[in-house]
């Protein structure tokens, strides 16, 4: 279970505790899933998302596309599935679950990143059967 404390801010911003990463499986074909809880304040309401990694040795890998955060104060399930542009395998990886709050400025088409929570966790990767 991945457990992830909010990054330091200015006191002016309300912290709440952020992903926590509960399990991780891949199928035959490579594709990764990855799940677990994320809360955040009401203060980040638009624009942030759950975001996954895994590293295996020395290469990190996104896992599927960000998932939108319901940010509320209450705690929510998500679930990140896709195939990492690096293949892994079953077996122990450190997984990553990221809550990022995306802001855009006026005429910007970059949004700014805030790192809300982030906490690296070393877990095992367990192969589907065949009845998933």
């Amino acid at each position: 279970m991945l457990s992830c404390s909010p990054v330091p801010r200015p006191p002016s911003r309300r912290r709440q505790r952020g992903d926590r990463l509960g399990t991780g499986t891949i199928a035959k074909d490579g594709t990764v899933t990855l799940s677990g809880t994320y809360r955040c304040s009401s203060d980040e309401a638009y624009g942030t998302v759950v975001s996954t990694s895994v590293t295996s040795g020395t290469e990190t890998s996104s896992v599927g596309s960000s998932v939108q955060a319901v940010c509320d104060g209450q705690e929510h399930n998500w679930t990140s599935q896709g195939r990492p542009y690096l293949p892994v395998q079953a077996g122990p990886v450190q997984a990553q679950a990221s809550l990022i709050h995306l802001s855009w400025s006026s005429g910007s088409l970059i949004p700014a990143t805030d790192l809300l929570a982030q906490q690296p966790q070393n877990t095992v990767l367990k192969a589907e059967s065949a009845h998933s």
